[in-house]
């Protein structure tokens, strides 16, 4: 499997693409909080439907998945990219800024109460923590959308065919995140597709802010003070509480698969000891 980086669109290609991707996520971030502000029955119907079906997987499936979206959690994993790319995992870090920007700007303004705060407790499933305030958009949703349109837009695999099934199903793991924050009670439908557009702005700026500036001063020592602070991430991932069930399995999870990148990555750069002591 030959892989690389954007390589396979040129410059203008891609610069295009990126604005292409980045007005369409707006427009719909626009379309969604109209339907926010003027018609909550869609939200209500919506919520409802899909958070009654959360008995098609067990309520521990729906805990694990919905942690996917966490970025302690997340984060880590990407680690997978550090060999190959970290053009990737450079535009993934840079998309932190935007996605936090929007996210906290957005639960301010609409101020937005979950579904928990809303209807009766006959009317809704909860796993996890009883959240009742700022739903409007879901920021397990950014995040995972945010990392997801960063891989996808910055990353290639040679092989088309190959290339289409892996972004395909990069989006449909990340459509499924979202709806998980659904099926545990957390968020709304629009929170969700509107965290979905947030994460995709955040995953499009992020690749133009690290393509601008980080990796303009990135070296080899750089490199592996980035790979060496996501693998401390999944360390802290021991330390915080969560409220969700196997916890524990998805941080064990995190750290074995950043921990075995981060031997591997080691192992590649066999210079990047001796550089930091010549």
């Amino acid at each position: 499997m030959n892989l690389k980086d954007d390589k396979y669109y040129s410059m203008d290609q891609f610069d295009r693409t990126l604005k292409i991707n980045f007005l369409i996520a707006f427009v719909c971030l626009i379309l969604f909080s109209s339907i926010q502000l003027f018609d909550l029955r869609i939200n209500v119907d919506g919520f409802i439907a899909i958070n009654s079906r959360g008995n098609i997987a067990d309520e521990k499936v729906w805990s694990f998945i919905t942690l996917m979206g966490d970025t302690g959690i997340l984060w880590p994993m990407l680690l997978i990219f550090s060999i190959t790319s970290m053009k990737t995992i450079y535009a993934v870090l840079a998309a932190v800024p935007m996605g936090g920007f929007l996210s906290v700007l957005l639960k301010k303004l609409f101020d937005s109460p979950r579904p928990s705060g809303l209807l009766e407790s006959v009317d809704i499933h909860v796993i996890g923590p009883v959240l009742t305030t700022h739903s409007y958009p879901s920021g397990h949703t950014i995040t995972i959308f945010a990392a997801i349109s960063a891989i996808v837009l910055s990353y290639s695999i040679q092989a088309k065919l190959l290339g289409s099934i892996f972004k395909i199903g990069l989006f449909i793991f990340a459509t499924v995140v979202g709806i998980s924050r659904i099926m545990v009670g957390a968020h709304w439908p629009l929170d969700c597709l509107a965290g979905a557009c947030v994460g995709w702005i955040s995953g499009v700026t992020g690749i133009y802010l690290s393509r601008k500036y980080l990796l303009k001063i990135a070296n080899q020592n750089i490199n592996f003070v980035a790979v060496a602070l996501l693998w401390v991430l999944s360390i802290w991932n021991f330390y915080r509480e969560f409220d969700y069930a196997l916890s524990n399995l998805a941080a064990i999870v995190s750290f074995l698969i950043s921990s075995t990148m981060l031997l591997f990555y080691i192992f590649k750069q066999k210079k990047l000891i001796t550089s930091f002591f010549p």
